[in-house]
């Protein structure tokens, strides 16, 4: 029989529980003091406040000489050029959806076309054999007229 788990869970686990409550502590009381920063300097505007626009932010003021506006400004343009380029493949994507509805839809019409013609044929044959059964009953019946007359 495998102890391992039971002896992992009996162990270990309370201890990295423990760590992990400390380091929720921990977390929480960084977070606060940012918070209070962020409302005594008023460095950085709310809406640019999670980490993706802070790391492209400092990134950018860190290996030039941009000061924080510019730097914003600068997040800003790349954000909405990745939106466009979100934007743009979304689009070419429903163009291609729609050409190969488009092709569908021709295959679909040329199938159509050729069972018209299929049926348009068969009513034209259905049509001749109606007119050769009229021609046939016609002389049939024409026969034996002409047989009761020579009787």
């Amino acid at each position: 029989m495998n102890t391992t788990p039971l002896i992992i869970k009996k162990y270990f686990y309370p201890y990295y529980l423990s760590k992990s409550i400390n380091h929720t502590a921990e977390l929480n009381n960084y977070s606060d003091t940012l918070c209070e920063l962020y409302a005594s300097t008023k460095i950085i505007p709310l809406q640019y406040r999670s980490i993706e626009a802070l790391q492209y932010i400092y990134n950018l003021m860190s290996t030039s000489e941009y000061v924080i506006k510019e730097a914003i400004e600068m997040y800003d343009r790349q954000k909405q050029r990745t939106l466009d380029e979100a934007r743009l493949y979304e689009q070419q994507r429903a163009n291609r959806l729609a050409d190969q509805q488009n092709a569908l839809i021709d295959e679909q019409n040329d199938l159509i076309d050729i069972q018209n013609d299929i049926s348009n044929k068969a009513r034209r044959d259905a049509n001749i054999a109606s007119a050769a059964s009229f021609i046939q009953r016609h002389n049939t019946n024409k026969n034996l007229k002409n047989i009761k007359k020579k009787k």
